[in-house]
């Protein structure tokens, strides 16, 4: 791949590990290039750790997951693949501009993210082998959310799976705010439950409009660690009970305790709407993101 083959870059942001670029193509379609940083393609560890996310982003099939174009493959002294962009904005940029949102279009986003991430931990190769991708930084900033109220689960950076464990475990990785108490302590491999953990966070501050556990990082992980799981009928009266105990049981801290699966939160999720007399609304959601 070269990049002189792609016009109008841009960046999209830079990580730790690499930078994403939005382009366009020789068609003239919007695509997303994600280049390892320069000074990090002489690492083999950073390489293979590059390598692991186009290989998981590869082997996933869904509309809710951008896949993998082109890589990924050296282009003079970087490495990079290319990705399908995912229209629309992320979800963090979406509520620090409009933070209110409605029950109907809240539970419409999370159900959206709890069926991409059944897709991502049920997902199994051609021989029938589970990959068990765990993504690992389920956060506002790597969902995006189009003004048809599509919803896309981004950067896989720091996934796991099947083909590479976590190397660095007892290193927390992930957005502050997010990160399971498991991977806060380093007391166990951070499984599908921590994602499911993250998705009941994003939940809880969808409804509460306000975040889970506020102050500096290490009040916050403390917090997550060892402190009170707010109700979210204490911050939202209006919000039914049982929509509460499915977030309740999300963000429980014993793992054994939550959900098994993105699908039984999913469905839990639409029961307690049933529940409540009401469901989940694309066109809610749509509505608000295109504020």
């Amino acid at each position: 791949m070269s990049w002189s083959a792609y016009t109008n870059v841009r960046s999209l942001g830079v990580g730790a590990l690499s930078e994403a670029m939005v382009a366009r193509d020789a068609a003239g379609r919007a695509v997303v290039l994600k280049r390892l940083h320069r000074h990090l393609a002489s690492d083999p560890a950073c390489v293979e750790m590059f390598q692991h996310e186009a290989r998981v982003l590869a082997a996933l099939d869904d509309p809710r997951i951008v896949g993998v174009l082109d890589g990924p493959a050296r282009d003079g002294d970087a490495w990079a693949f290319v990705q399908q962009c995912a229209p629309g904005a992320a979800l963090s940029s979406l509520v620090a501009a409009s933070p209110a949102m409605s029950v109907e279009a809240a539970c419409e986003l999370v159900s959206e993210l709890l069926a991409a991430l059944d897709h991502v931990h049920t997902r199994r190769d051609a021989q029938g082998t589970a990959l068990e991708i765990v993504h690992r930084d389920v956060c506002p900033a790597n969902v995006i959310v189009s003004r048809e109220g599509a919803v896309a689960l981004v950067d896989f950076g720091i996934a796991t799976s099947a083909w590479r464990r976590d190397p660095d475990r007892g290193r927390m990785k992930g957005t502050r705010g997010y990160m399971a108490p498991e991977v806060i302590t380093g007391e166990c491999d951070a499984d599908a439950r921590a994602d499911l953990w993250a998705a009941g966070v994003i939940l809880f501050e969808l409804l509460a409009h306000a975040r889970l556990y506020e102050g500096p990082a290490l009040r916050v992980m403390a917090a997550v660690v060892d402190g009170p799981v707010p109700s979210i009928c204490e911050r939202a009266p209006s919000v039914a009970p049982a929509l509460d105990a499915v977030i309740q049981r999300a963000l429980a801290r014993d793992v054994d305790a939550r959900w098994p699966s993105a699908r039984a939160m999913g469905d839990a999720l639409d029961a307690a709407l049933h529940a409540a007399g009401t469901r989940r609304s694309r066109d809610a959601l749509a509505a608000w993101a295109a504020r």
